[in-house]
């Protein structure tokens, strides 16, 4: 090795997620949820967003229909159709 030239420790890299024991499909379906909220339930916006397929988007959409979840007056989605 060359006089004066540094190697670096390797880096032990921790992210928030893995202290707290969270998986980052876990995360990923969260920021879905919480766009499907947020939009109202735009399937297409959600579909495009997210790489999601028809399908997929469909079961995140139903998240917004959940009777634990809805309230009066609050819109549903409209699904996408293949």
């Amino acid at each position: 090795m060359a006089a004066g030239r540094h190697t670096p420790a390797a880096a032990n890299r921790t992210y928030p997620w893995q202290q707290a024991g969270i998986r980052p499909q876990k995360i990923r379906e969260d920021r879905i949820l919480a766009e499907v909220h947020a939009t109202g339930g735009d399937a297409r916006r959600i579909s495009d967003l997210f790489g999601l397929s028809i399908e997929g988007t469909n079961r995140y959409l139903g998240a917004l229909e959940h009777p634990d979840l809805t309230s009066p007056g609050t819109p549903h989605p409209r699904p996408l159709t293949p």
